[in-house]
């Protein structure tokens, strides 16, 4: 079973608005500060939302420990208590390089959280009941493991399927055609995300977490042809400066994608365009697009298109406006370069 992606479980209980203090871990792998930690974000998170449990599971980083955790808040009627609530919350700890897999699949996790948060609730009301907490954790972290196991088995199954189609008669050999296309560009501006919408592989992506780089493709077909599309998603990192560069040999396109919401990756394209084009051979023509995300956000939206499309003929580049939260445009682009790239190929070689 998936063993190692599960860092660990954590059941906190609120029990005031001063005082939050984690009662159960599984396994018990977290020294206490760790778990002071964890637990006073989850409540200070909470605190924000003056106390109101939010409606489905959250996903939040502890970058000092490199882990993340799937939140479940839940709530539960208690007279003696100020209020008449009690408030906790159930964690799933798991490995930062992980989360591709928590996103991808974040319903069918909340799906089992909600039910153990509901067993646990029945726990704390009812102090009679011969389960324990443990108990319920442990069984928890077995059905986790289970559950990604499943989910793994699946796309291995999946993946399989896309190799070797049932119909291969009108299709080139896809190693014939194959391409590299990097997306580069500030921390959190959505890139992964992009890249995850696209291939819909979560766990089959090769990731090497000292040099800051995912690797995974996805075959496609372009009129009679299948061709396969290698993405290189690139860390934003400052400490990936150096060993970035390398990453951007041999790349036939380039996709470069800043936050709508955020002005200042909006800023830095200028810079990440010349950081591509000193390690690329001028004379190897690549196509390029600029990539707007998170089109979805309206109301936060910081950059006008205008601006952008500006940059874009400034960098002689292709502009286009995605959201990885809701798939807009995100088969499209990818299409769309390997289409031109095939063109391009076969005009060649014609």
């Amino acid at each position: 079973m998936e063993n190692d992606l599960i860092h660990s479980i954590l059941y906190i209980n609120f029990e005031s608005i001063d005082e939050t203090y984690p009662t159960k871990d599984i396994p018990q792998v977290l020294n206490e500060a760790t778990k002071n930690l964890i637990s006073n974000k989850c409540f200070s998170l909470l605190l924000s939302d003056n106390r109101i449990i939010p409606k489905s599971s959250l996903i939040i980083p502890f970058p000092s420990i490199n882990l993340k955790g799937l939140i479940r808040y839940f709530e539960w009627m208690d007279e003696t208590k100020k209020g008449g609530l009690r408030q906790a919350a159930l964690i799933v700890l798991f490995k930062e390089v992980d989360d591709l897999i928590f996103y991808k699949y974040i319903e069918i996790f909340e799906s089992l959280l909600g039910k153990f948060s509901q067993k646990i609730t029945n726990i704390e009301i009812d102090k009679a009941q011969t389960h324990s907490v443990d108990e319920f954790l442990k069984d928890l972290l077995l059905q986790t493991k289970v559950v990604l196991e499943d989910l793994k088995n699946q796309e291995l199954s999946e993946q399989k399927s896309e190799e070797f189609p049932e119909d291969t008669s009108d299709l080139y050999d896809p190693t014939d055609y194959s391409f590299k296309i990097i997306i580069v560009g500030d921390p959190e501006v959505g890139k992964t995300s992009i890249t995850l919408r696209f291939t819909n592989k979560a766990f089959l992506r090769t990731y090497i977490p000292t040099l800051g780089v995912n690797i995974t493709d996805k075959n496609i077909r372009v009129d009679h042809s299948k061709i396969k599309v290698i993405i290189w998603d690139i860390a934003g990192q400052s400490k990936f400066q150096t060993t970035r560069k390398n990453f951007y040999r041999g790349a036939e396109g380039i996709v470069l994608v800043f936050d709508l919401t955020k002005q200042k990756s909006f800023d830095n394209l200028n810079d990440w365009h010349k950081d591509v084009e000193k390690t690329l051979n001028r004379g190897n023509k690549y196509i390029g697009f600029l990539l707007g995300n998170k089109k979805d956000l309206k109301n936060e939206r910081t950059v006008k298109k205008e601006d952008a499309e500006l940059l874009a003929n400034k960098l002689n580049l292709r502009y286009i406006e995605t959201s990885a939260l809701t798939g807009e445009n995100v088969m499209f682009i990818f299409h769309k370069i390997g289409e031109i790239l095939l063109s391009n190929l076969l005009k060649k070689e014609g």
